[in-house]
């Protein structure tokens, strides 16, 4: 303890006087504060009536114990206890924070959608007191990284988890496979180790690249190509809205939850053309 310095509570009456004292050796602290001149009434509600500072010599956390506490008061005749209540703290500059998931709302999307494609990012706080930190999260190919979005968070609570959503505008990408990842930044972060989390691929592909061929290991997985495979599972879709069974929102290329003339249009535009840069 390097210090007990008297709060604002009394002074709010009238002037004091102040005589703190410290007792390293046995951990004791306390001060004796008079009211000078006659204030008209004591002081009364709620405020501070001492701050005591520590010195840290070291990255930790500990509770703070508050024992054998006293508070006393003069009468005008005699020096009497008053009543009170004592509340244990608790100290920590350990920092750890972590971004556990990312999850794309989609695997598949389309260039062409008019409507962002969420993304889930997972946060945590592994240290037991709160944080403020800053997450980000990207899309990146082979060659380069794109920022999505910052979002910053305050009063992280200790050991607790949070859910942010980001909005990746997918218009106008190029068609390939992304990685889509999140970061966080936190002062003086002990384990940096965990300060990122990468998902494996969303691909951005071709409008009209429905599905791959019958015989591919998975069909459901778009090939890189829009054929007459592509052609059938669109002519199923086709007229249909969201609530539809046969409703396929890889079928809807602007995602307004309707197969319609305009999703033709894109269809009918890139049948037949194909790239090697999926899957």
């Amino acid at each position: 303890m390097t210090s007990i310095d008297q709060g604002s509570f009394l002074q709010k009456v009238g002037p004091t006087w102040w005589v703190p004292y410290i007792d390293s050796e046995t951990g004791n602290v306390g001060g004796t504060c008079f009211l000078l001149g006659y204030p008209p009434t004591g002081a009364y509600g709620s405020g501070v009536l001492a701050s005591v500072t520590f010195r840290v010599k070291a990255y930790g956390y500990t509770p703070i114990h508050f024992y054998l506490t006293e508070l006393r008061h003069y009468n005008g005749s005699h020096v009497l206890p008053l009543t009170h209540a004592s509340v244990d703290g608790f100290f920590s500059n350990v920092h750890d924070a972590a971004v556990i998931d990312v999850i794309p709302a989609a695997d598949q999307a389309y260039p062409t959608w008019t409507v962002p494609l969420n993304i889930t990012v997972t946060v945590s706080n592994n240290a037991p007191s709160p944080v403020n930190l800053t997450v980000t999260t990207y899309y990146e190919n082979f060659t380069n990284a794109y920022e999505i979005g910052t979002q910053n968070v305050i009063n992280l609570d200790g050991g607790s988890q949070l859910n942010l959503t980001f909005s990746w505008d997918v218009i106008g990408a190029a068609w390939g496979i992304y990685t889509t990842k999140a970061n966080v930044t936190l002062t003086g972060d002990l384990n940096p180790a965990n300060d990122e989390f990468v998902y494996s691929n969303v691909t951005i592909k071709i409008p009209g690249d429905i599905q791959g061929d019958p015989t591919d290991p998975d069909p459901s997985i778009a090939d890189g190509d829009v054929d007459w495979f592509d052609f059938g599972a669109f002519a199923i879709a086709y007229g249909t809205s969201l609530g539809n069974p046969k409703y396929n929102p890889q079928c809807d290329f602007n995602l307004n939850d309707q197969i319609d003339w305009f999703d033709f249009g894109d269809f009918a535009a890139n049948y037949g053309k194909s790239t090697p840069k999926y899957p």
